[in-house]
């Protein structure tokens, strides 16, 4: 034996104490996909999608129709701001964005940019792409409309937001912790999930 297959069986048993916690169990999914089910223990389904990152989505069963399932963290985010109204931003040292997408994956963020500039052709005043940086300005006749690229991960601290489009696959703790204070000016209408 060596010190990764020690490392992997403690891995096993912290894995274990964490499922009696939560009182979770993890199994396959018949779609022999590289899912993984997770089952609590009254009988509901969470699926963790199998995608180039580990876990990004999870979902779970609709009860209402059989095997449709609705993404957990989509749900979360469009019920934290289920009773919030838009608010008028006030000056203050923050960063104010008129729409910002906050998503970790840059190209996901470009993809998006580039189809509103593609729709948008002839209103696109300035197209910033760099390396850390990704922004889209447009003229709409009476006022200008701005769409930045916002890593949570990285440079959110400070933001303030009116309209954001947040990105499904980020975690629990940096939407509570960075994502949902940047976003203390929106409303339920001015969230979307992407």
């Amino acid at each position: 034996m060596n010190k990764e297959d020690i490392k992997v069986l403690r891995f096993k048993d912290d894995l274990v104490k964490l499922l009696k916690k939560y009182d979770y169990d993890i199994t396959g999914t018949s779609l022999d996909n590289g899912d993984i089910c997770i089952e609590n223990g009254k009988g509901e389904n969470y699926i963790m999608q199998d995608t180039k990152d580990i876990m990004k989505e999870v979902f779970v069963e609709d009860k209402q129709y059989d095997y449709e399932y609705k993404n957990v963290m989509e749900e979360y985010i469009l019920e934290s701001f289920k009773n919030s109204k838009p608010r008028d931003m006030c000056i203050g040292n923050f960063i104010g964005v008129g729409t910002g997408i906050v998503t970790s994956d840059k190209y996901k963020a470009e993809k998006i940019l580039d189809d509103i500039a593609e729709k948008e052709t002839n209103n696109v005043v300035r197209y910033i792409k760099s390396k850390n940086e990704l922004k889209l300005i447009l003229n709409n006749k009476a006022s200008y409309t701005d769409y930045t690229w916002i890593n949570p991960e990285v440079k959110a601290r400070g933001y303030r937001l009116q309209n954001a489009w947040i990105d499904k696959n980020i975690g629990l703790e940096l939407f509570d912790e960075v994502i949902k204070p940047t976003c203390n000016y929106c409303g339920k209408d001015n969230i979307k999930v992407i």
